[in-house]
């Protein structure tokens, strides 16, 4: 279940335009806490136990998109805007984009032959 919260999480931060935020608060929404087992027993038990697991799962799951998501996606994709598409923010495979790029620069520098 907990996966399928942070897809969701993953994919609402892929969909940001290029001025979006995401509120941790909004990621953890259906997150369930008695699935982490490996979290449950290092905490002492009292009332507020619940909300101290929620907050620790948030602050994971801020840690995890963050960090890791963010950091998978730089490295796989080039993140870009294009004309008369707004704030969308368009993912190229790095491998894509340098052909584009090479493209590009072969139709606007022109050629010296010697």
């Amino acid at each position: 279940h907990n996966e399928g919260v942070f897809n969701r999480a993953v994919r609402q931060y892929i969909t940001l335009g290029r001025h979006g935020t995401l509120a941790v608060r909004q990621c953890c929404e259906g997150l369930q806490t008695d699935g982490c087992r490996w979290l449950r027993a290092k905490l002492p038990a009292g009332p507020n136990r619940h909300q101290l697991l929620q907050r620790l799962v948030c602050r994971l799951m801020a840690f995890l998109l963050e960090r890791v998501a963010a950091a998978l996606i730089r490295s796989a994709f080039y993140c870009t805007e294009r004309e008369g598409h707004g704030h969308t923010v368009f993912f190229y495979p790095h491998a894509v984009w340098g052909r584009v790029q090479r493209l590009v620069l072969q139709q606007h520098v022109p050629h010296h032959t010697a």
